[in-house]
């Protein structure tokens, strides 16, 4: 079985994104074939020394925009253009000190893989279970240091409401993400804590890669449940390749250590 985890990030035209979707949620995704879209509301409120806020700004009611766009209606999600990424694996899949079986390992992430259009196609149906208007956004996050996003805030552009949703700080640059916005027009929008989309998980999912860190019986058991239980093809899983190295050094190859003449020696590198 092959790993395409890190094979070209384009193809007839298709750009590849991924998402960590922890295991108790992509169980949940995978039996009911459902995307879902969490309230904007719901996101890290990240407030400066100063007491301002420029994440989210706008639907943390901290700038009062001139629109009569609830925050509450609202629902977000994002993506990310890294195929792999070892600060992401930690941050979004945790790893128990023990138990070996899936049950011990509810949090721990399955990364899977997808492209911009089949995303599209999958936002453009209406949503599950609510009769309403919606009116969807998608597009990559820019990341901007404070001062950066102060003068962007107050320049005459159009659409700053909801670009302020695709403005992150730029300590967050690692995650090189893309999102979809999706505003609901109802009355009742309030009462949704979520928002979900009918999706066909056997086309929208290209691939499934486990946890780098799993142990050859954990990959086994994640495999064995989703091909059995979620009828999931074998041929779209594979362990993430992130710690394992094609080429390896071979006990013939010798380096040779020169001693230099300066006790502290700068390493320069060709460009």
């Amino acid at each position: 079985m092959g790993n395409s985890e890190l094979s070209s990030q384009k193809q007839n035209n298709e750009e590849y994104i991924y998402k960590f979707f922890k295991w108790k949620h992509l169980q949940l995704i995978l039996t009911h074939k459902r995307l879902r879209l969490n309230r904007t509301e719901s996101w890290e409120r990240v407030v400066e020394k100063d007491g301002d806020v420029y994440e989210n700004c706008v639907f943390n009611s901290l700038y009062k925009p001139d629109s009569t766009l609830k925050k509450s209606i609202v629902y977000g999600q994002s993506w990310t253009f890294n195929q792999s990424s070892d600060a992401m694996w930690r941050i979004y899949s945790k790893m128990p000190l023990e138990g070996l079986s899936i049950n011990n390992l509810q949090d721990t992430a399955i990364k899977v893989k997808t492209t911009i259009p089949k995303l599209k196609e999958a936002i453009n149906k209406p949503i599950s279970d609510i009769e309403c208007e919606k009116y969807a956004y998608m597009g990559k996050v820019k990341y901007m240091g404070p001062k950066s996003f102060k003068k962007w805030l107050n320049e005459p552009e159009k659409d700053h409401l909801i670009k302020s949703l695709f403005v992150k700080r730029w300590a967050y640059a690692h995650e090189n993400e893309y999102r979809i916005i999706v505003c609901v027009d109802n009355n009742d929008a309030e009462s949704y804590e979520h928002i979900e989309f009918d999706i066909d998980t056997d086309y929208i999912f290209d691939r499934f890669f486990l946890d780098p860190r799993l142990t050859s019986d954990q990959q086994e058991e994640f495999t064995d449940y989703l091909v059995n239980s979620l009828n999931i093809s074998k041929d779209k899983i594979d362990k993430s390749s992130l710690y394992t190295f094609k080429n390896k050094l071979t006990k013939d190859l010798h380096l040779k250590w020169n001693r230099p003449n300066m006790p502290v020696t700068m390493i320069e590198w060709d460009k």
